[in-house]
């Protein structure tokens, strides 16, 4: 393995025969160090050539906003793959959850189509970076719930580390529509029972016309209830107001 180069924020090392550029975190405990750091990896991308990425991120302790994540889709991500990258990303993660989570969320709401994947261990993580990697069944994870304090439990899964991938993206979902729903739980209840009723028929595919006919009223009352949902859900289109049929609607 030979050391490219280190930063304030980073250290980035190659391995010469699978051409893995391997990058760890010094700091990234701000969005400036972060910017900083994904900057000098871009410079050294390309000066190298490496075929794979490998980025430790055990010390990172930055949660990427929305904002860094679009930013980084298309600074590094979208632009790598246009000049021959393979896609092919290993992480191997620290304790930090929510960092590990804004980057499965970048990755799966991206515009690059990056092929991630998250690791606990790096003896894990380089035979798939090598396709070397062995196929192994799905264990059932054990799961135990512990009492904090008032009103606080604690959950905790013991699982099998090839599936540590998996779960990372599970959680991002689960705590993006946690999320949504606390923030516009209380828009949708603003709806009336007969905009609900519209509402549940929209997000079916049912036209105007067809809704009109289900309920019976007239097209220009389903018109009104449908602008009435826009404007209090503050959607724009029908698949906005397919988040709060899947994240509120539960």
């Amino acid at each position: 393995m030979e050391h490219v180069i280190t930063t304030d924020n980073i250290s980035v090392d190659l391995y010469e025969n699978s051409r893995i550029l391997s990058t760890t975190w010094n700091t990234c405990n701000t969005a400036e160090e972060y910017v900083s750091g994904i900057k000098a990896f871009y410079d050294v991308w390309y000066k190298v050539g490496a075929k794979h990425a490998l980025w430790h991120s055990q010390t990172c302790q930055f949660a990427l906003t929305p904002e860094l994540q679009a930013w980084t889709d298309v600074f590094l991500n979208v632009d790598a793959l246009n000049k021959g990258f393979d896609g092919k990303v290993a992480l191997i993660v620290g304790d930090n959850m929510l960092h590990q989570l804004s980057l499965a969320n970048m990755y799966e709401e991206g515009q690059a189509k990056i092929n991630s994947r998250f690791f606990a261990h790096l003896e894990e993580a380089l035979p798939w970076l090598e396709k070397k990697t062995p196929t192994k069944s799905v264990a059932a994870p054990a799961i135990r719930v512990k009492s904090l304090t008032p009103g606080n439990v604690e959950i905790k899964l013991e699982i099998d580390s090839e599936d540590l991938n998996e779960y990372i993206f599970l959680l991002n979902r689960m705590l993006k529509s946690s999320l949504f729903k606390r923030a516009h739980a209380e828009n949708f209840q603003s709806l009336s029972v007969r905009e609900k009723d519209v509402f549940h028929l929209i997000v079916r595919g049912f036209t105007n016309p067809m809704i009109s006919r289900q309920l019976f009223i007239s097209i220009d009352t389903v018109k009104t209830h449908r602008r009435n949902i826009m404007q209090k859900l503050h959607c724009r289109n029908v698949q906005e107001l397919l988040q709060f049929a899947i994240f509120v609607q539960i």
